[in-house]
């Protein structure tokens, strides 16, 4: 009796040990599987922290051009010409359309945002390229000054741009890939949008005041094949020089043929026959 009661309790004992193993490696796989979602949580609020800030500094550029706007318009304001005066409105309307807070994770808001910049840059182009034709304008110093203010900012933005592009890249990759894609779902992570302005947006105005006015010069006379110069026109009443002029007299027939033609005389000289006959 003794000895069964000892085999009972012996049994009891293995299956309960049996047991806490399987507790405790259940309570190793938990806390295992707790820590790695805690990593990938971790990861991807980091990641969405990075997007968040590469969006601060995009937006902290347009407000830098949107700060140099008001001392451009003061600067180009004072021109008489029609045709300055209407870009300028429209780069006064079109900043007042940037002023305006919007939610980055909202693709339909990021979208009219990111339009309305770009036709700001874009209004802002031509106005550059208006007043190059007006010298009073744009040989002023607080213009030029401006000027390079401006293109140092568009510059600055198209980078922040990319930044704020390769951030939200690496954040929906995190969220879209398994096992992110998981922890996503269950903390409502959701996709950012991109900036995705035309070519011609995003890229930065480029204009050179300081380009001289070319000047066509009238086109110079072709020199004939060996090089020489062509000879002057001669008037039809004149004779040519290479031409002598008709002798007086009485012509002179030609010698037959075979007859050896006479030495030349020089000119002054008296022949024979002449003398004989004085």
């Amino acid at each position: 009796m003794a000895e069964k009661l000892y085999t009972m309790s012996k049994s009891r004992g293995g299956a309960g040990i049996i047991a806490l193993a399987i507790v405790g490696i259940l309570i190793v796989v938990i806390i295992g599987f707790v820590m790695w979602a805690v990593g990938v949580n971790n990861r991807i609020v980091r990641l969405d922290q990075g997007v968040d800030t590469a969006w601060a500094q995009v937006q902290s550029q347009y407000q830098r051009r949107l700060d140099l706007i008001p001392n451009l318009v003061s600067t180009v304001k004072g021109a008489a010409q029609q045709e300055v005066q209407v870009v300028v409105g429209a780069v006064e309307a079109r900043a007042k359309a940037t002023q305006v807070k919007i939610d980055p994770a909202n693709a339909q808001q990021f979208q009219q945002f990111a339009q309305a910049q770009s036709e700001l840059g874009s209004a802002l182009s031509r106005l550059l390229v208006t007043v190059e034709r007006y010298p009073e304008i744009r040989t002023n110093q607080n213009f030029l000054e401006l000027q390079s203010q401006i293109e140092g900012t568009e510059n600055r933005i198209s980078v922040e741009r990319m930044n704020f592009n390769k951030a939200v890249q690496e954040y929906n990759n995190a969220i879209l890939t398994f096992p992110g894609s998981l922890i996503a779902g269950f903390r409502n992570f959701a996709r950012r949008p991109y900036f995705t302005g035309d070519v011609t947006a995003q890229k930065a105005p480029t204009v050179d005041f300081g380009a001289p006015a070319t000047y066509q010069q009238p086109a110079a006379t072709q020199p004939s094949a060996a090089g020489a110069q062509q000879p002057a026109a001669t008037p039809a009443n004149m004779p040519s020089a290479a031409t002598p002029p008709p002798a007086t007299g009485t012509p002179q027939q030609a010698p037959p043929v075979g007859t050896p033609a006479a030495a030349a005389t020089p000119a002054g000289a008296v022949t024979s026959a002449t003398a004989a006959g004085v």
